[in-house]
């Protein structure tokens, strides 16, 4: 997150997109853009003037649900929403190891080249990639999270400011105060429209689900919320003075919102579109705000404090915090909940916040005037914006082994990934006979750790609830789990590492069970595989229009 410009250089903020969210799939309409995981039924035949003059930004970001060696069984479910239109399956799965040794060392990497006056940056949800708004330039340029190189760069009708990235990775929303609209960019083709939202926006920010979008509206001192399907503004919530900073809980309940002139937090309950209670914070400039991952804890930054640490469950603020250096700006929480870093502007560091220990434990020298910072999905790196030197400032974190003397504490263990691409399936009209519908995934499996340990990932799917879409029909026409099948689509691929030596899905198979898609035993599976999945769905005869929802669950466990 990050603190205010002037009236020459907007603010930012960030949010912390889907941090903490439960691992695993979900379903939505097509027609709303929401992430789906299957496709099902279709109707037969209806187919300021205070701000001080240099700029200021805020950030936060996704977190993953973290998973600790020796391997445990950890489900990651999500919410599925199955409707009459067409959908796309979704189904994004990240574990990392919690943090070895916390909180670690950070280290400042070589720094990045971008555009002029950088203000904000943003991590696709895959971490492949990362996005940077550069100001005076014009500009966003696209960085190589691989090898930190800037690849791209694409110009906007508007100096740009606050930039985020929806949930399933194929859009930017970015914040141009000057031009008084929020750009919106298909990244996958670079194509570029607007939106008008007046009152100098500066802030932008996706909700988990990414059906809708806030921004926060300095000069006006509003939140404006974006319907992402229908890309217009369809509400208008006042807050507190200067908003600077907004952010979603980690279920999307709440958003926060930091009041620059007020020193206050707005918390909006998202179901009602509207301000439920303002915490004072007793400072002054507050100017961003980060969830912890779990949604227990928010994290608010002060230009001329340190930063406040919030309890969610009572939207209290008892004086808890810690300081942190010269003009503290932008905040982020680590995907593992265990750090909190915090840009200082003026002080050219970065400071990081041990949430054990309750104590700063490090300061990592920048660039000039740091203004933002975002972690990567893993939490194995974070970009550090410096909008003065035009640089981009990489930091990761290492951690010591618990051996005391020997070759292994200089060895650091990696992550361990896995994911599900998209699936998309046809839609199909009403019908008086069974139906089935059928589509692929590609599962990705990389055990960067080793530990040797071995994993086993498995699925499996819940009932899918039907809603009638009258009110007054309500009997039960639940689709059965057993009626989505997975089955390998060919061989496991050897991608990187050691030859693939566990076991595969052998046939189809029912996922009204757990089923065991990908294994290793213990002492091999050190390597990146793949595996192409097929999906099929039997929907019953006279299954009726409406909406099903369900929960397809992938769970990590050690090897079996």
């Amino acid at each position: 997150m990050a603190p205010a410009y002037g009236s020459e250089r907007p603010n930012l903020a960030k949010y912390p997109d889907q941090g903490s969210r439960k691992l695993g799939t979900m379903l939505c309409l097509v027609g709303r853009n929401l992430l789906t995981i299957l496709s099902l039924l279709r109707n037969a035949g209806v187919c300021t003037p205070n701000a001080p003059p240099a700029a200021d930004h805020l950030r936060c970001c996704a977190a993953q649900k973290i998973v600790r060696p020796p391997m445990k069984a950890e489900p990651m479910k999500k919410r599925i929403l199955v409707t009459t239109a067409a959908a796309t399956l979704a189904a994004s799965v990240l574990i990392v190891p919690a943090a070895w040794a916390a909180p670690g060392v950070v280290t400042a990497g070589t720094a990045i080249s971008v555009g002029s006056a950088p203000i904000d940056v943003a991590f696709s949800p895959d971490g492949t990639h990362a996005y940077v708004t550069n100001y005076d330039s014009n500009t966003i340029s696209f960085i190589n999270a691989g090898n930190d190189e800037v690849y791209d760069s694409l110009e906007l009708p508007g100096s740009p400011r606050s930039i985020a990235i929806s949930p399933d990775g194929g859009t930017a929303y970015v914040t141009m105060p000057a031009a008084e609209g929020v750009a919106i960019i298909a990244l996958d083709t670079g194509a570029v429209g607007t939106l008008k939202v007046f009152g100098n926006p500066t802030s932008v920010a996706f909700s988990p689900l990414g059906n809708v979008a806030y921004v926060t509206n300095e000069f006006d001192s509003t939140v404006a919320v974006i319907d992402v399907a229908e890309g217009r503004v369809v509400d208008t919530i006042p807050v507190g003075l200067e908003p600077r900073d907004v952010a979603f809980s980690p279920d999307g309940a709440v958003a926060y919102v930091a009041n620059y002139g007020a020193a206050t937090v707005s918390v909006i309950d998202t179901q009602g579109a509207a301000v439920s209670k303002t915490i004072d914070l007793e400072s002054s400039r507050t100017s961003a705000v980060a969830f912890a991952p779990n949604g227990e804890t928010a994290y608010v930054s002060h230009e001329m404090g340190g930063v406040s640490i919030i309890d969610v469950a009572t939207a209290t603020y008892s004086g808890a915090g810690f300081a942190a250096g010269g003009s503290p700006s932008a905040v982020a929480v680590s995907p593992d909940g265990n750090s909190v870093y915090v840009t200082n502007r003026s002080d050219n560091t970065v400071s990081v916040f041990d949430v054990a220990s309750n104590s700063v434990t490090e300061t990592v020298g920048v660039g000039f005037e740091p203004l933002a910072v975002a972690f990567s999905p893993t939490g194995t790196v974070a970009y550090v914006v410096n909008i003065s030197d035009y640089t981009v400032t990489p930091l990761t974190r290492t951690f010591s082994s618990n051996a005391t003397a020997s070759v292994s504490s200089a060895v650091t263990p990696g992550i361990f990934t896995t994911w599900l691409s998209d699936v998309n399936f046809e839609a199909v009209p009403f019908s008086h006979a069974e139906q089935t519908t059928t589509s692929g995934a590609l599962l990705v499996v990389d055990d960067q750790t080793g530990l040797l340990a071995g994993w086993n990932v498995t699925l499996q799917s819940s009932a899918l609830v039907w809603t009638s879409p009258s009110a007054s029909v309500n009997a039960a026409r639940d689709i059965p789990a057993g009626n989505l099948t997975v089955a390998p689509a060919n061989e496991v691929s050897n991608v990187a590492g050691e030859p693939f030596s566990g076991a595969s899905l052998g046939g189809s198979a029912a996922l009204d069970s757990a089923v065991s898609v990908l294994s290793a035993p213990a002492g091999a599976g050190s390597g990146s595989y793949e595996l192409a999945l097929a999906f099929s769905l039997a929907i019953p005869a006279n299954a009726p229009t409406g909406s099903y929802a369900g929960t397809l669950t992938t769970t990590f466990a050690a090897a079996p």
